[in-house]
């Protein structure tokens, strides 16, 4: 896995910044317009990555879809 910030990345933490609390879902739906060729498998490596690097943090409520901070 590469151990750099891309543009997608950078992009992901200004999401959670303005917004807090997104799941990988909500952050796919906002990078879409910026990325159209951005997937759910490049989302869930990029949060994976940042949570792994302390960069974010990832909150499970239940039986909810997992959220990042």
């Amino acid at each position: 896995m590469a151990r750099r910030m891309t543009k997608v990345r950078e992009q992901v933490l200004g999401l959670l910044k303005q917004h807090h609390l997104l799941s990988a879902s909500q952050i796919l739906t906002h990078l879409v317009p910026v990325f159209p060729t951005v997937n759910k498998t490049t989302v869930y490596r990029s949060l994976e990555f940042m949570v792994q690097t302390g960069l974010i943090c990832q909150h499970q409520f239940g039986l909810k879809e997992a959220v990042f901070e």
